[in-house]
């Protein structure tokens, strides 16, 4: 019986020693996961759902509640804060705040 429980006291110890640098690779995987800032971007949106920035740049808005309000303002030049993703060349923007910062100037 002694070594019966020896045994299973073996296999247990032997678990929990494999089973731990598995879980720290898993907590570590969370860890090194790219913590993105925020950005700020000026530019017009216009009427495809995009903001066209200052130096030329073309932002899809992402669908949030502030990106939907953001939306609304086609034609208006804006400060955006937020998230910039690009996902095949594709630039997105996920709006954390806007500030209306009136018409864009018209070219003469």
């Amino acid at each position: 019986m002694k070594s019966v429980a020896k045994y299973l006291i073996m296999v247990i110890c032997l678990m929990v020693f494999i089973a731990m640098p598995i879980g720290s690779a898993v907590a570590d995987n969370s860890a090194t996961e790219e913590t993105k800032e925020p950005s700020t971007i000026i530019g017009t949106v216009n009427d495809s759902y995009q903001i066209v920035s200052d130096d030329g740049q073309t932002y899809d808005i992402e669908v949030n509640d502030p990106g939907n309000e953001l939306v609304e303002q086609a034609g208006k030049n804006v400060e955006v804060i937020g998230i910039v993703e690009e996902v095949d060349g594709l630039k997105s923007i996920t709006v954390m705040s806007y500030k209306i910062l009136g018409k864009p100037a018209t070219k003469e």
